[in-house]
């Protein structure tokens, strides 16, 4: 069996065998379905084989192909994508009643590769307004963010339309389009601040890469809610809240809409649990949060690990990892689970292997971190005492977790995890081998530990 990825989700594997079906005189292209897909006997997963895709007369192709099988492949394809994608173009293929594998294949190139199609993602942001109107928000002029625009909010759609072809260049969007898609926003895409930024692909790289840019603004934009502790989880029940972003192109013109994944939001309703103030927007224009948020677009989560078809997580993954869990329990309104997902956002951090006894490990590192030495023995015992707590819970039955315990846990693993980054990219701007910052930074702790400072 060649290079490739496991699949399981019967359903869809199902339709496409039905669809195989149809195509019964069909004999090349049915066996390059079959090449491409090894189905188990019950249809419940299947393997799909990434070498079928190689085709010698489309060089374009191969090489993506190519960089799929390699192991530091930054295709930013799973099992998921690849499979949708051979879904789709059998669509595609159907539909226009294609007949050959040569037709089949650059139907399939198309969909993958998509063409170099710049599209701007838009977010409608739910800023807590049970304090105040969207209209009083501090927000007044558009803010830079790197890649990122935080801008505030358009009354209509000349407003909007304006802006958005001064910034993006976005010409020939349709005032009677915007005011549909406004309508199904409940009117928050002119009445809310959006986050703005450039993505390219095709339509489903463009989509699934906008809500991976998303995610870690949110996830940073929480951190720094919690290091000046603005939490403020009292929401306003009748406050209209946006549940989709938009995907607009100047190309084709096209303003498509998606709905926002909000497992990560309080009430499932994609809420921010803060104020747009001057406190938090300060802190948003501040060069921390631009160089922390930015990190999405420069860095790979994973490098590939030393045994085939296993993968390391880098360091950078680490602390997309930590800062995801941070936000899972930021968004919590449960204390213990506010409470566990603190406690793994640090240990996805700060754990290194099954050899090393986590509870000394995390209180080592956390205290570490402090930058006043005559406070971290206080730390240390702490975090061994939030490590105690989070092993009762999980082992001995333990429910209860004081609010105290909760907001005590958020500062400070906020305060480390925002260190932690800091030093992370202090350490790789002075080295370019981003395998060994791992080793590096786990030695510049150490050092500290050894010397005392």
């Amino acid at each position: 069996m060649g290079s490739g990825l496991h699949y399981r989700n019967p359903e869809p594997i199902r339709r496409l065998r039905t669809r195989e079906m149809k195509l019964a005189k069909n004999k090349s292209l049915i066996r390059k379905i079959n090449e491409i897909f090894d189905f188990s006997e019950t249809e419940e997963d299947c393997f799909i084989n990434l070498e079928a895709f190689l085709w010698k007369e489309n060089s374009s192709f191969n090489e993506f192909t190519k960089s799929l099988l390699e192991e530091n492949s930054k295709a930013n394809f799973d099992s998921d994508d690849i499979f949708t994608a051979l879904s789709s173009s059998l669509e595609v293929f159907f539909s226009e009643k294609k007949s050959n594998t040569e037709e089949f294949l650059e139907i399939l190139e198309d969909v993958i590769l998509g063409y170099p199609i710049e599209w701007v993602a838009i977010f409608p942001l739910n800023y807590n307004t049970i304090l105040q109107e969207p209209s009083h928000s501090p927000l007044k002029r558009v803010s830079p963010i790197g890649s990122f625009t935080l801008s505030p909010y358009r009354k209509n759609a000349k407003y909007f339309k304006g802006f958005y072809e001064r910034k993006y260049n976005l010409r020939g969007l349709g005032s009677e389009e915007l005011n549909h898609q406004n309508r199904t926003t409940k009117e928050l895409l002119f009445n809310a601040p959006i986050l703005s930024f450039e993505v390219n692909g095709s339509e489903q790289v463009a989509r699934r890469r906008a809500m991976e840019y998303y995610d870690f603004f949110s996830w940073v934009q929480n951190l720094f809610i919690a290091l000046i502790e603005k939490r403020f989880a009292v929401i306003n029940e009748s406050q209209n809240i946006c549940l989709h972003f938009f995907l607009m192109n100047e190309g084709n013109r096209k303003i498509l809409r998606f709905p926002v994944r909000s497992s990560l939001s309080l009430k499932g309703e994609n809420r921010i649990l803060g104020e747009l103030n001057d406190d938090l927007l300060r802190q948003i224009k501040s060069s921390d949060f631009k160089e922390i948020s930015n990190l999405i677009f420069l860095e790979d989560k994973f490098k590939s690990g030393k045994k085939k078809g296993e993968f390391e997580v880098s360091f950078f993954g680490r602390i997309f990892n930590s800062l995801k869990f941070f936000s899972k329990g930021f968004s919590s309104d449960d204390n213990v689970a506010r409470f566990l997902f603190y406690m793994i956002s640090v240990e996805a951090l700060f754990s290194k292997d099954k050899y090393t006894p986590l509870r000394v490990t995390l209180a080592d590192c956390i205290s570490l971190l402090h930058p006043v030495p005559s406070e971290r023995v206080d730390i240390h015992k702490k975090v061994r005492n939030f490590y105690d707590l989070r092993s009762a819970i999980v082992h001995s039955g333990e429910h209860k977790v004081f609010s105290e315990d909760v907001a005590s846990a958020e500062e400070l693993f906020s305060k480390s995890i925002y260190r932690c980054i800091k030093l992370y990219i202090k350490i790789k701007s002075t080295n370019k081998d981003s395998q060994g910052i791992e080793n590096l930074f786990f030695d510049h702790l150490l050092n500290l530990k050894l010397t005392g400072l």
